[in-house]
């Protein structure tokens, strides 16, 4: 299927031009043969007056649709999202440092998104082992909590943030976060940053220990 769509668009040009090549000789077969005069082309002038019309009627239509769906379907009524994922390390305690996740999207589309879905896959890279974990939990900034029912809905041009905290040992050395935002008609979108768990200051110290 991939290849039939990747032939047609590529030579669509082609197939266009010998199209006419083919609609040009076919009139001149049947002028050839008599089927097609000048006599008759006047005695049925009306006739063809109305029927060229109707054709080229019959074929702006069909353009505008091929053009609707070669162009314009599957993106002017698509969900479209930009979403940018970071990560803030703070020193928590002695052992454990605070990772906070920020998940932003925008809404570049035409259309409304509506219950978009976050999501989060975290591997920590630890000098001894690695481990992973599921995030689909998140805090909403400035979400109001006073049970109302809000329908969760990130309008044109709007922007909408997630937030995840997590304390994360300090003998993991660096932390990847993979992020996706889904939505119920399939669509998804990913971004992936990883991140340090060392700071200078331990770093050094740890140098040191070593020595």
């Amino acid at each position: 299927m991939i290849r039939k769509a990747l032939w047609a668009r590529t030579h669509a040009p082609i197939v266009v031009v010998l199209s006419i090549i083919v609609i040009a000789l076919l009139v001149a077969v049947l002028f050839r043969y008599d089927y097609i005069n000048t006599a008759l082309l006047v005695s049925h002038k009306d006739f063809i007056d109305v029927t060229s019309k109707i054709l080229t009627s019959i074929i702006l239509i069909f353009g505008a649709a091929a053009s609707y769906f070669r162009f314009f379907r599957g993106r002017t009524l698509s969900p479209r999202l930009k979403m940018s994922a970071s990560v803030a390390v703070f020193e928590a305690t002695d052992s454990e440092n605070l990772h906070v996740l920020s998940i932003i999207i925008t809404n570049i589309g035409s259309v409304a998104i509506w219950n978009p879905e976050p999501q989060a896959e975290v591997v920590y890279h630890g000098i001894k082992s690695e481990k992973d974990e599921v995030i689909d939990q998140w805090w909403a900034p400035m979400l109001k909590t006073d049970s109302a029912k809000r329908l969760p809905m990130v309008d044109t041009s709007e922007e909408a943030q997630y937030v995840v905290q997590r304390l994360v040992p300090k003998d993991v050395y660096a932390v990847t976060y993979f992020a996706q935002i889904s939505l119920e008609s399939g669509h998804s979108w990913h971004r992936s940053v990883t991140v340090s768990n060392k700071f200078r200051k331990q770093v050094e110290e740890e140098k040191k220990d070593l020595i």
